[in-house]
């Protein structure tokens, strides 16, 4: 994992925004895919989905704030050696049953806690006092979002044993 402190604050910004919408864009994608299989889990997925994208929007908001109408950078390689990428296996997948519900959700539950340590590592890096509330408040939700992916789970397994 690379140090945060080779980012500058505009990096880690634009990397937290791209993550945010590379996290809904994968939730959407994958809600859809297996809403016929199990309404429950699409819809926590389609949840978490807007979540992430209320939560690039806020990001994206306060750079626009901090550094004008300049354009987000976003760097898949810089970001991969950060967040390692934990969905890639499920970027192309078929559903053909319900069983493919725990393997994203784990997945989910990976990308989740990876943001996590995301966010903490930037309020740890940040000098920026806004910035640190912000990170502070999205480690949070992540977190929430870990435990909402954990409860859906252990539920599914659950109902299944």
């Amino acid at each position: 994992m690379q140090s945060f402190t080779k980012l500058s604050p505009e990096e880690v910004l634009s990397m937290a925004i791209n993550i945010e919408g590379s996290n809904a864009s994968r939730y959407s994608v994958w809600a859809d895919r297996f809403r016929p299989y199990n309404p429950d889990v699409s819809k926590l997925l389609d949840e978490l989905a807007e979540e992430e994208q209320i939560y690039q929007k806020r990001l994206s908001d306060i750079f626009k704030e901090k550094y004008g109408e300049k354009k987000v950078k976003s760097n898949p390689v810089r970001i991969s050696k950060i967040v390692e990428d934990s969905s890639h296996d499920l970027d192309h997948f078929f559903v053909t049953d319900e069983s493919m519900g725990k393997r994203i959700l784990l997945s989910a539950l990976k990308s989740e806690f990876e943001t996590f340590v995301f966010f903490k590592q930037a309020l740890l890096n940040t000098k920026d006092e806004k910035l640190a509330k912000l990170f502070n408040l999205l480690a949070d939700f992540e977190e929430e979002h870990i435990r909402e992916i954990r409860d859906s789970f252990e539920s599914k397994s659950n109902t299944k044993a």
